[in-house]
């Protein structure tokens, strides 16, 4: 076993604990290998970063459902939910995009009930 396994469980528990620093020196530790997971996921560089910040940034807000165990393994966790998360979000929007006039007609409504509005009753 190496030195640097109860190094990296100290700054875990700390992270956890709150401590901002140690959190930030395991994302510099962990953040190439949660990017290139996102990226492979993801099959996109930027998609990849997005997803492997949203992870980090997950993990941070969350940090009290840490159980212990592998910070990498429980980031690359939260990176797999996020992809799952973001893929969910681009089929939803892609489904939109194949309704042709989906989003044209709610302009459209909404300008013909504008015009209805300013119309006196008896132009209705």
């Amino acid at each position: 076993m190496s030195g640097s396994l109860p190094d990296e469980q100290d700054l875990t528990h700390a992270a956890m604990a709150g401590d901002q620093k140690a959190f930030g020196q395991l994302v510099a530790r962990h953040q190439a290998g949660v990017r290139a997971l996102s990226r492979r996921l993801s099959r996109s560089a930027s998609d990849g970063d997005d997803i492997a910040q949203a992870a980090f940034l997950t993990a941070w807000r969350r940090r009290s459902t840490w159980r212990g165990g592998s910070f990498r393994g429980w980031v690359c966790a939260i990176a797999y939910r996020e992809f799952l998360g973001a893929r969910k979000g681009a089929r939803f929007e892609s489904e939109l995009d194949d309704q042709p006039g989906v989003s044209s007609e709610t302009g459209e409504r909404m300008d013909i009930t504008r015009a209805m509005e300013a119309l006196d009753e008896s132009e209705r």
